[in-house]
């Protein structure tokens, strides 16, 4: 190795070529002396690069001996230090590295030293000529003067050298970075000089944009560079680095680098406002209408109102005007003014005319008289025709939708044609005459039955009576009767069961009219528990008397017997059948096939015959079969041992059963195996079933065990050897810790012991002599050091001569990153040893860049991405900006490149920009007719804050009407909401026709125009005449739950005059009488001949003059009437009065 000041040459000197030999191949040596071979390297040492002074001789040599001493020698002047090298086993590859000083022959001398310092017999030699070419100074290289200020051109840089060729008189950089011009003269000398550039720039400047604010504003905005590349120059904007906005627009700011390389940056605002906000307003309705109307706002920007608690809706409840206040997010102020005069609340009036007011059979008009212009909403007419009396509720609104009502009543109609109804003597079955009585609802006359009202039947039948009122309006009626009965009753009698049967049997009479059993407990049946007979007495309910006698003889209930019978009771493997026999009576199978009285066992189980007898009664007779044996006996094997053994084995069979034959074997259930083997027992139980049983042996072993060696290396190793051995058969090591594997760490023997299963024994011996365990080195030397993004290639160079066992064999690796790698390689004598090469300057790697931004919250402004690299990097796109503007929700990936020309990117993605105001939905707690308030919730189109209403989603209504949520999202988009309640009723039912705690005497007919009624808890309807006397609850209820609750009273007179008579057949009448109690009615004077009631039941004569007499009447709120019929020709003058009791 030649040394100059701090400089090493490693590596540089190469033997060419490298042909090891031995030496003194002629050279004995004597026995337990040792030897000392020595590798002969002949040739010119040529190096790379020749200094002042020497050069190196390298080889090996190959020594036998603990201890090597080497040394060089020019005839006979030793020219350098002997070498003495000690090893610790013999048999061992030596390289060395001599230092000589010049040209010339010399002669390298091994000899083998022990440790007692004699010498090894014989001394080796090898002749080495080495030539050293003409020392002479190396060239010297100028550098030409070249361009070191920035500048985005090329760099050309010119090279000079004393002598010799240089690789390249100039080189030019087209970007920064390192050349090597490289100087050889004729001699072999070598310079190298670097020369470095770093002043291209090619690179143009970049600069982002920062604006005085982002926000709407009606005020200037300043647009100002920031985070700037590099120094520049602004070459426009007067040089300025920033530009002032008096309205919206965009400036692009030009400047350059002191290379010269032009950037631009552009500014854009669009957040100046100085325009004042417009109104456009908009109204529920401007149509006349009778409910609150709402004014709503559209404006043309985003704007927050000032007033009206921030609604952009206004509710007016009546006529009038409203001024909007409002103001956008720039600042500038606007108003609009909301009128509203199309609200009309008051409902409309109407009077009632008829066409008559006097009492008619024709029909009668109604016509209202409206207070304004309305619409009839039922009738659509203003006018009704009533063809009877009635009411009827004319139902209007005026244009603005107030309701109104006008009721018309009608009382002076009479169509009704006469009725009447009967009453008879009596209504239960009898045996005598009956006689009708005709009960007509008003007074009238009987044109048939000689004017009679009673007619008498001696037998069922009917009879018309025909009549007519005093209008003229003729009726009829027909008595019927069919309750006269004179017929004896009689009856048949049905059997529940007229077949033999063994239950109940139930006789029933069944009369040929309705009658009572007077026996047998009433009923008109009679259960026979046995066979006999019983006679039914029966009487109808005319009083006529019956009987019948019923007859029962077809009960049975004793149960039929019946035997057993076998085909066989001894042990069989076949069939048996069980038959049926001495039944007690006739009988019928019925769970076999076809009802058959045998049943076949195919094994032993129990089988219960069912029979029923005629009567029905069921007998069972059950068989049970226990002698069927269709199965072989199972047998099991044992064994005296199952482990191996070198012993006979016994084998013996055994069975689930007894009784079980050997029939082979000499028929005996055991067998002595000397052998492994195999036998068949063969057997057959009582009822003749045969079986086999195999049994095997493969357990007995009585031969050694034997075993062979093998080595985990059977040549020259410098690591453990394991010696295995492999057995004839499966066998314990009982030695060597019962393992089958011994490691060898050195030379040498081990026998191991071992035995079989079966205790037969054996040994094997294992030798080791190719252990070897002293390791080769190496140097690394590497193509480039300093930082590249080109591949670097590793070079080792070995201690002694060795092969590459990776990277294909190969000295040199090549590294296309940073990184290790480890060279692994052995010696002629297999020690393996290995070298670590590192590459840490190389860097391919793309740059990477994380993204942040101006805003990750709900925003309605625009958002900023702005990357920051992982390096010093250069964006490609976006105008060179690190930063990107979003204006809606987007994504954009930024492009950039670092200095080694790696490009990489980076995704921003914004989903934070919301821009769209929300909307809402609203609904109602309650949309039917309601007296309580109703709820009106908002479901919005997203996450919002209310900002009127306290915040609240909810709204109470107490009242018809409107009312408008405004709300706000997370991103501050505004937005409104108008919820509108028109079904609020809080006003009870009006109620006509009469009045609370007032008392009548008269019918009464209370009306009402909406809901449902009840009168003393009972359903009403409206106009239903109330005529009974007492005290009444009328409770009406409308949709909303509204209730009018009117109590009165009606009170009757307590007494009535009919009239006075004083001409023969006359009558009078008085109306409003109350069937509530009987009235007496008095005679004041004179006795008539006789007195008779249409409408009354028969009113008895008086005997005398002023005798009273009573009668119930049985209908209230008509007209009663009294004729009296005189039959003197003097005239006889009398009052008749009915007075209540």
């Amino acid at each position: 190795m030649k040394k100059l000041g701090a400089i090493i040459l490693a590596g540089s000197l190469m033997l060419q070529p490298v042909i090891p030999a031995l030496a003194a191949t002629a050279s004995t040596t004597a026995a337990g002396t040792g030897r000392t071979a020595l590798n002969v390297q002949t040739g010119v040492i040529t190096p790379s690069q020749l200094l002042t002074g020497g050069t190196t001789l390298t080889g090996t040599v190959l020594i036998d001996g603990p201890n090597l001493m080497m040394s060089v020698k020019q005839g006979s002047q030793a020219v350098s230090s002997a070498i003495i090298k000690t090893f610790p086993i013999s048999d061992k590859l030596y390289g060395y590295s001599i230092e000589v000083p010049a040209e010339g022959t010399y002669t390298l001398e091994a000899k083998t030293v022990y440790t007692n310092g004699r010498n090894a017999g014989q001394t080796h030699t090898s002749a080495v000529p080495v030539t050293v070419k003409a020392v002479t100074a190396p060239p010297v290289i100028t550098i030409d003067p070249y361009n070191t200020k920035p500048t985005n051109q090329s760099v050309t840089v010119h090279a000079n050298t004393n002598k010799g060729t240089l690789n390249a008189a100039s080189h030019t950089f087209t970007d920064n970075g390192s050349f090597d011009f490289v100087a050889a003269d004729a001699a072999g000398n070598t310079t190298r000089q670097t020369v470095t550039v770093s002043n291209i720039d090619k690179t143009a400047p970049t600069a982002e944009i920062s604006y005085s604010t982002t926000s709407p504003v009606n005020t200037d905005v300043t647009a100002t560079l920031q985070n700037i590349s590099e120094d520049i120059t602004v070459t426009n904007n007067g040089g300025l680095l920033s530009h002032t906005f008096t309205k919206n627009d965009e400036f692009t700011f030009e400047f350059e680098d002191a290379a010269g390389n032009k950037g631009t940056a552009k500014a854009n605002v669009a957040n100046i406002d100085k325009t004042s906000p417009v109104g456009k307003v908009s109204y529920s309705t401007t149509e006349p209408t009778n409910q609150d109307v709402t004014a709503t706002v559209d404006f043309d920007e985003s704007v927050t109102v000032t007033n009206n608690n921030g609604s952009a809706s206004h509710t007016f409840t009546d006529n009038g005007d409203f001024v909007l206040e409002f103001v956008d997010k720039a600042g500038n102020p606007g108003s609009v003014t909301l009128s509203v005069n199309n609200i009309d609340k008051t409902p409309p009036t109407a009077s009632v005319q008829y066409s008559t007011t006097e009492a008619t059979n024709g029909d009668v008009t109604a016509t209202i008289q409206p207070s304004e212009n309305v619409t009839v909403t039922n009738n659509g007419s203003v006018s009704r025709t009533f063809e009877e009396n009635g009411e009827y509720t004319f139902e209007f609104e005026d244009a603005a939708g107030n309701k109104g009502t006008a009721v018309a009543s009608v009382k002076n109609i009479d169509k009704v044609v006469p009725t009447a109804s009967f009453s008879y003597s009596t209504e239960t079955l009898t045996n005598g005459d009956v006689v009708a009585q005709i009960i007509p609802s008003e007074d009238v006359t009987i044109t048939n039955n000689n004017g009679l009202s009673a007619y008498t039947f001696g037998e069922n039948g009917s009879f018309t009576f025909k009549f007519k009122d005093a209008a003229g309006n003729t009726g009829e009626a027909t008595a019927t009767v069919a309750n006269i009965d004179k017929i004896v009753p009689t009856a048949t009698v049905d059997y529940s069961k007229t077949t033999p049967t063994n239950e109940d049997v139930v006789a029933t009479i069944t009369p040929s009219e309705a009658v009572t059993v007077t026996n047998n407990g009433g009923s008109t049946s009679h259960i026979f528990t046995d066979n006999g007979s019983f006679t039914f007495e029966f009487v109808d309910k005319a009083g006529n008397k019956g009987e019948m006698t019923a007859q029962v003889n077809n009960i049975d209930k004793v149960a039929p017997t019946a035997g057993i019978h076998y085909s066989t009771t001894s042990p069989v493997n076949t069939e048996v059948t069980a038959t049926l026999v001495d039944a007690s009576e006739a009988i019928t199978v019925t769970n076999t096939a076809n009802g058959d009285f045998n049943h076949v066992f195919t094994d032993n189980d129990t089988f219960k015959f069912e029979f029923v007898d005629a009567a029905g009664n069921v007998g069972t007779a059950t068989a049970k079969v226990n002698n069927i044996d269709k199965r072989a006996p199972i047998a099991s094997v044992q064994y005296s041992t199952v482990d191996p053994t070198n012993q006979d084995v016994r084998v013996e069979v055994t069975f689930d059963e007894d009784n079980v034959t050997i029939t082979n074997n000499g028929g005996s259930a055991v067998r002595t195996f000397t052998d492994n083997g195999t036998f068949t027992f063969k057997y057959k139980d009582a009822a003749g079933n045969t079986g086999e049983a195999e049994a095997t042996v493969s357990n007995i072993d009585k031969t050694a065990p034997t075993a062979t060696v093998e080595y985990s290396a059977t040549t020259a190793t410098n690591g453990d050897v394991v010696a295995t051995i492999k057995p004839s058969e499966a066998v314990t090591v009982t030695n060597n810790g019962g393992t089958l594997s011994h490691t060898f760490t050195a030379n040498g023997t081990f026998t191991f012991e071992f035995k079989d299963a079966a205790g037969n024994t054996g040994t094997a011996t294992a030798t080791v002599n190719n252990i070897d365990k002293t390791a080769p080195t190496a140097t690394v030397t590497y193509s480039k050091t300093t930082l590249t993004n080109g591949d670097v290639t590793a070079t080792i160079l070995p201690s002694e001569a060795v092969t590459v066992t990776n990277n294909d064999g190969a000295l040199a690796y090549t590294f296309t990153d940073n990184g290790t790698y480890t060279f692994t390689f052995k010696d002629a004598a297999g020690n393996t040893g290995s070298a670590v090469a590192t590459v840490n300057n190389i860097d391919k790697k793309a740059p990477t860049a994380t993204v942040s931004y101006s805003k990750t919250t709900p925003t309605n402004g625009d958002v900023t991405a702005t990357i920051t690299p992982s390096e010093a990097v250069t964006v490609t796109n976006n105008g060179g900006s690190l930063s990107h503007t979003f204006t809606a929700n987007d994504t954009f990936t930024f492009e950039f490149k670092d200095n080694a020309g790696n490009t990489g990117t980076a995704t921003a993605t914004v989903n934070n920009i919301d821009k769209t105001a929300p909307t809402a939905t609203v609904t109602y707690s309650q949309t039917a007719p309601t007296n309580g308030n109703v709820t009106a919730t908002i479901t919005p189109s997203e996450a919002v804050t209310v900002t009127n209403n306290s915040g609240a989603l909810t709204y109470t209504f107490t009242a018809n009407g409107t009312y408008t949520f405004t709300y706000v999202d997370a991103a501050g988009n505004t937005g409104n909401a108008t919820a509108t309640v028109n079904n609020i009723d809080k006003t009870a039912p009006t109620v006509n026709g009469v009045s609370n705690n007032q008392t009548y005497t008269s019918s009464v007919a209370p009306t009402f125009t909406e809901g449902t009624a009840t009168l003393n808890g009972n359903p009403f309807t409206s106009g239903t005449a109330v005529s009974a006397a007492g005290s009444y609850t009328l409770v009406v209820t409308d949709a909303a739950g509204n209730t009018t609750t009117v109590q009165f009273t009606i009170v009757l007179a307590t007494s009535i005059t009919f009239g006075t008579f004083s001409t023969s057949n006359s009558s009078g009448g008085g109306t409003n009488l109350d069937v509530s109690a009987p009235y007496t009615v008095y005679y004041s004077s004179g006795a008539p001949k006789s007195v008779a009631s249409t409408t009354l039941v028969t009113v008895p004569k008086p005997t005398t003059a002023g005798s009273s007499t009573s009668a119930d009447f049985t209908t209230e709120g008509l007209t009663y009437t009294i004729k009296v019929t005189l039959t003197s020709t003097s005239p006889a003058r009398y009052n008749v009065t009915a007075t209540k009791k």
